[in-house]
């Protein structure tokens, strides 16, 4: 009996011991497990994947996966019994990747009251859903209160904004947004969205250049670089078609 459970404590050991060590978790397991390997094995596992806390977490993984906008209901409740401001932008998240613009930018204004009248977040996420919903006035009416913010100056938001000048026509505001976020060897994704920018004003040249210029910083990086930036390779070639 003993030899034939023999090799599943070598391989729970063995298991703990791997796991002890790629999360690096205090020395104690080792001797736990080495010293005590089937009662010690059995402990490791409690502690780490059965206890109450990821118990929880794996059976609301399983709640939301299985039941429709469970999550979303969840946080709606949560909002509703303690409205803080924090539960509120969860709401508003879930909200959106659900698809309920609308509503979401309902949540995330309320969110702009006391303290948080002039909330980073709260701003950065009503400019995102107002671009959603192609609200491009709304969004701009948010520049001068983001102008400022550190996190708004190469964002997603602020490429947000330069577009949402671009379909009101306002092409010198967004030339300048889009100008001050082309800065050499970084922002990749925003100067590729202003190459494009560019081709669509009829500036095509300028467009072609700031392709050349894109594409021979990328050939100019080693080898590892250059598979981290595979996502903006994959850009530059769809930006070609686009202006050439």
């Amino acid at each position: 009996m003993i030899h034939s459970i023999y090799p599943i404590i070598i391989a729970l050991q063995i298991f703990c011991i791997y796991h002890a060590y790629t999360n690096r978790t205090d020395a104690k397991w080792y001797i736990i497990v080495l010293f005590f390997p089937f009662i010690g094995s059995l402990i490791y596992l409690f502690v780490h994947f059965f206890n109450r806390s990821n118990i929880d977490q794996v059976s609301e993984g399983v709640k939301s996966t299985l039941v429709k906008n469970y999550t979303l209901d969840k946080l709606e409740k949560e909002t509703k019994i303690t409205g803080t401001v924090s539960n509120r932008i969860r709401f508003g998240e879930e909200l959106m990747k659900a698809g309920n613009l609308t509503r979401a930018r309902d949540v995330f204004a309320s969110c702009l009251e006391g303290v948080h009248h002039d909330d980073t977040q709260v701003l950065l996420k009503l400019t995102e859903v107002n671009y959603e919903l192609k609200d491009y006035d709304e969004v701009i009416k948010l520049e001068n209160k983001l102008n400022d913010k550190k996190e708004f100056q190469y964002s997603n938001e602020r490429c947000a904004m330069a577009w949402s000048h671009y379909h009101l026509n306002n092409l010198d505001r967004a030339n300048e947004i889009f100008k001050d976020m082309n800065v050499n060897f970084s922002n990749y994704e925003f100067r590729i969205e202003y190459a494009y920018f560019l081709s669509l004003i009829g500036e095509s040249q300028k467009a072609q250049e700031l392709f050349y210029t894109l594409n021979d910083e990328i050939d100019s990086m080693e080898a590892y670089e250059k598979r981290l930036k595979k996502p903006i390779i994959k850009q530059l070639k769809g930006l070609k078609n686009k202006i050439f």
